[in-house]
């Protein structure tokens, strides 16, 4: 299944759900968002069927149907599609069965009721598929980020904002003797004892304050510390960005300066 692209994209929604007339409730709610379109399966079999023929963004379904439930049907689905948001949408539920669906996977649940349950169903469901494209957007950026520092031969690490390292690549075992995994949650003056740590955390601080781009390390040459104690030259080209959760970080690849 393909996963949704930009703004201007229709999310398709897949509605199982045994009683036609609900389901077509449910698609009405959902489709007075214009970025969502939906089908409706009355059974877990078709359901399945039609997740193999088309490309569906998300599943809704009710919980006690003909020949299976609506668990059953995640279970299956989950074999095949462990990402794929899944809201289980019940008049028959029961804190055992909101356990039993998170336990199997279940995006999320809710119970049937008032008119306000489907617009927050509505509501759930889109959240429910831009989170699951932010996560799979995010997955493919960091295959190809894994992809591109695993076939360099320079070292590429990520440091941030009070000089810890948190990534570094299989290279840098090469230029300076370390396992990746022994870098893992060290400060940078381990292998760049001489780097400017305090004046670089207290540009850091003030950038952040002004908003500007605070850090220009590019091509800069420092003293490095291999692991078996011996003084080597590198140079060390450092560009900034920033996250959401982990605040600012800098990445830059590293080199003897003599290559």
């Amino acid at each position: 299944m393909d996963s949704a692209g930009d703004d201007t994209t229709q999310y398709r929604v897949l509605v199982v759900d045994d009683d036609e007339e609900v389901a077509a409730t449910i698609s009405l709610y959902l489709e007075d968002d214009t970025n969502l379109e939906t089908v409706i399966e009355t059974s877990a079999a078709d359901a399945l069927d039609r997740l193999d023929d088309e490309d569906i963004h998300c599943v809704i379904s009710d919980y006690r149907m003909p020949r299976a439930t609506g668990i059953d049907l995640l279970e299956d689905i989950r074999e095949d599609y462990p990402a794929l948001p899944f809201l289980l949408f019940t008049a028959r539920g029961s804190e055992l069965v909101a356990s039993k669906a998170i336990s199997a996977g279940a995006t999320d649940y809710l119970p049937k009721g008032s008119p306000e349950k489907y617009d927050l169903l509505a509501n759930r469901t889109r959240n429910a598929i831009e989170q699951a494209e932010a996560r799979a957007e995010l997955e493919r950026a960091k295959a190809r980020f894994d992809a591109l520092v695993k076939n360099t031969e320079y070292t590429v690490i990520t440091i941030d904002e009070a000089s810890r390292i948190e990534y570094v690549n299989d290279a840098v075992e090469e230029l300076l003797g370390y396992a990746p995994e022994d870098l893992d949650g060290e400060h940078l003056d381990t292998i760049i004892p001489d780097h400017p740590a305090a004046d670089h955390e207290t540009a850091v601080e003030n950038s952040l304050e002004a908003g500007e781009k605070h850090v220009d390390w590019n091509g800069t040459e420092f003293s490095a510390v291999h692991a078996d104690g011996t003084e080597l030259t590198v140079e060390i080209a450092f560009d900034e960005y920033e996250t959401g959760s982990a605040g600012h970080l800098f990445t830059g690849v590293m080199r003897r300066a003599d290559d």
